[in-house]
């Protein structure tokens, strides 16, 4: 159901049926991929269905903001949580833009402290992409623009796209004094770009520094080791080790391998969900005896039955567990292979992080612990074969999405065609194109996350929304973003491009500027997907579903964290840093793309500004990882800017003058090199050492590093807040 809303909210992005025509021959080519992608060619006629769609857009934004006051009136509880919580101390005026301006005066310090540095980061990305938007496009719009309206030869007046009049497409082929000004434009660019890129990293780094002199014992003072090997497998033998390196450590755990307990410990918790579940549905009855709820197998009395099972499986934990209590003493056995030392200050655990322990690599990998809540522990028992094997299956079937790109949408889409629709078969053949790639994109994350979930094995849940955000980032670039170049297919992109690397920019040349009315029209649609998150109308349905049954508290706890496979850090993450791409890579030749760009980030600085805050719970937060992941990936897209103009210049430039293809490969070298110089210049990820040996921590977490399962006594809600 939820990939299917997402769907829904993604109609108009995937909705843009048709072809890609060469413009060199003037014929019309099919391209498979570009065909099933919905990808059309810039036309006659686009300007009024630009305007139609975009005061489309606009009016269905105003509509969702109406809908999402009315829920704000309604389910205070799932708007406004946070401040009725207590945990944010801002209060939002009850009128109709009180929350967009509530939103607006918060600043970073304020999100940071509400929400945490990953999602204060998000908006700061937000934030940047607001600003190149405009430091690029106002110039470019106000300037180049009517440049290319009154002295560009007409080359799309001879077509009518009236919509590329203000464009690049407005040029004459050899144009000797408009390509060299652009060439000049390339070179500011990327500088621009480069430049706040770096700008925001510095940024980042003194509030990492902060973050990280800020995060609570006991996770600041640990260590996860990981890879122990066999002799030093024991809580005694592993705080011995250390012992020699190190005077004061406050705590040594070992994560431990209980098969049974672990079974037991799901059951009793099963049971205990299942014991709420029938109690309320009786409190619903007024407690009635006569109306008291049976299982649904079984058809026994439903709370007799799972207060026996509840029973039962704490007698066998709590017997299960005393057996490990006294096998844990013995080296191996019980004991795994991944461990945390507590420090008593900053300065040895960063030590201990830095420093070298075996001339194996698969040895004593320490690195900074995650937060005691954000820890997988079933993935920290999985051995070390075995977890290789599943990571090879696993990257082969998540390289396989790109390779059943252009097959999967043909039969989803074929299938969908295929379906009679009656009166609506009109509207049903517009619509039934793009059906494959609609469904395939919105399932992309979910798909990504399954992979992740069963093939890998991450320490944190915050690890694998990282991969998300990578693969799912590469996914849109490549499905999204230079589709039209694809062609056929990926697998048939990858082999030419292998082959003839030199004539990848000359490839993106042909394919990728005679789509861009294509992005004019997805960057409006993603004002309307922002506000279709503002209104949460999934997890309020579910909310409201389950207040039927459940106090008011409880009923907002099971509706939620938000789908993290869709909505979480990573998928948004990554769909911010490929909107920003399309803005950096078709900017210039359209310049209007950059206002509209401006305006999309203006508004998810606001819209998200408030989500984050007041209505979704706080997050687990890795610091910043997510972030800088963005910016490498927005230089990405920066190089495939320069490539691609340099492609526009070969190609339109006079032949005798390639100044402009100069600033272009110039702009490509500054880009690759700024890549390099982002991934190698920063140390953000420990604190510096002067900073570790004065750090006095006055802030103290109730967090241990337990697995919960070895609680004695606990519910299910009970363990978790041991974990927390």
């Amino acid at each position: 159901m939820l990939q299917l809303s997402n769907a829904i909210e993604q109609e108009n992005e995937t909705s843009l049926v048709g072809l890609v025509r060469e413009e060199s021959t003037g014929k019309n080519q099919t391209d498979t991929a570009t065909q099933y992608a919905g990808v059309k060619v810039n036309a006659k006629g686009d300007l009024d269905s630009f305007i139609s769609g975009t005061l489309t857009n606009i009016v269905l934004v105003f509509i969702l903001v109406v809908i999402f006051r009315q829920g704000m009136q309604r389910y205070p509880m799932m708007y406004l949580h946070g401040f009725r919580s207590g945990r944010v101390t801002a209060a939002v005026e009850d009128t109709f833009l009180g929350w967009a301006r509530a939103s607006a005066k918060m600043g970073f310090e304020e999100h940071v402290k509400y929400c945490g540095l990953d999602q204060a980061m998000l908006l700061q990305y937000a934030v940047m992409a607001t600003k190149i938007a405009l430091y690029v496009g106002l110039p470019l719009f106000c300037i180049m623009s009517p440049v290319y309206l009154i002295y560009g030869d007409g080359e799309a007046k001879e077509r009518g796209d009236r919509l590329s009049y203000i464009s690049m497409g407005n040029i004459k082929e050899g144009s000797t004094i408009l390509y060299p000004i652009n060439g000049l434009i390339t070179l500011y660019v990327t500088w621009t770009v480069r430049r706040e890129v770096f700008n925001a990293m510095e940024f980042f780094c003194r509030a990492r520094i902060k973050w990280l002199r800020n995060i609570p014992s006991p996770q600041s003072t640990t260590v996860m080791v990981e890879g122990i090997p066999g002799q030093y497998q024991s809580k005694e033998t592993l705080e011995r080790y250390f012992a020699k390196f190190f005077n004061d450590i406050q705590d040594v755990r070992i994560v431990k391998i209980i098969p049974g307990l672990e079974d037991a410990v799901g059951t009793l918790e099963d049971a205990e969900k299942n014991l709420a579940k029938a109690e309320a549905e009786w409190a619903q009855e007024g407690n009635d005896p006569k109306k008291r709820p049976v299982t649904r197998l079984y058809r026994k009395d439903a709370i007799e039955y799972y207060t026996g099972v509840i029973q039962e499986y704490t007698d066998t934990a709590n017997k299960l567990r005393a057996e490990a209590q006294s096998a844990s003493s013995k080296v191996g056995g019980v004991n795994g292979t991944v461990g945390f030392v507590t420090f008593q200050n900053l300065f040895d655990a960063n030590t201990a992080i830095s420093q070298t322990y075996s001339a194996n690599k698969n040895y004593w990998i320490m690195s900074q612990a995650p937060a005691p809540a954000d820890l997988v522990w079933a993935d920290l028992k999985v051995g070390e074969e075995r977890a290789t094997i599943k990571s090879f299956v696993g990257y082969s079937l998540a390289t396989s999405l790109y390779m059943c790109f252009t097959p999967v949408c043909i039969g989803i889409t074929n299938l969908a065609s295929s379906v009679p629709m009656g009166p609506l078969q009109a509207s049903w053949d517009a619509y039934a194109p793009t059906f494959g790639l609609l469904i395939f994109l919105n399932f992309t994350p979910t798909v990504l996350v399954l992979i992740f979930n069963y093939m890998f094995h991450f320490k944190s849940k915050l690890v694998a929304q990282a991969e998300v955000q990578h693969w799912y980032f590469w996914f849109l670039f490549f499905f999204v973003i230079m589709v039209t170049a694809i062609g056929q297919g990926f697998k048939d992109f990858a082999s030419a491009v292998s082959e003839h690397p030199l004539d990848l920019p000359l490839i993106l040349a042909d394919k990728m500027p005679v789509a861009t009315h294509y992005y004019l029209h997805y960057i409006a649609v993603q004002w309307m997907s922002h506000g279709m998150e503002l209104t949460r109308y999934i997890y309020v349905f579910k909310y409201w579903t389950f207040s039927k049954l459940y106090e008011e508290e409880t009923a907002r706890s099971m509706s939620e964290p938000e789908d993290q496979d869709y909505y979480g850090i990573g998928s948004r993450s990554a769909r911010f840093s490929a909107v920003f791409s399309i803005c950096v890579i078709f900017g210039t030749l359209s310049p209007l793309l950059n206002i509209l760009t401006a305006a999309n980030f203006a508004m998810c600085r606001i819209m998200f500004g408030y989500l984050l805050v007041w209505a979704e719970g706080k997050k687990g937060d890795s610091g910043g990882v997510f972030f800088v992941n963005q910016l490498k990936h927005t230089l990405f897209g920066l190089v495939a800017y320069n490539l691609l103009m340099v492609g526009v210049f070969l190609r339109r430039e006079a032949a005798d003058n390639k100044f402009a293809a100069v600033c272009g490969v110039l702009a490509l070298i500054y880009t690759c090199r700024s890549i390099r110089q982002l991934m190698n210049d920063f140390q953000w990820k420990t604190l510096p050492a002067e900073e570790a040996i004065d750090q006095e921590h006055h802030s103290q977490s109730t967090e241990k590093y337990i697995q919960p399962e070895l609680v004695a006594n606990t519910t299910s809600m009970e363990s978790e807040k041991v974990a927390k």
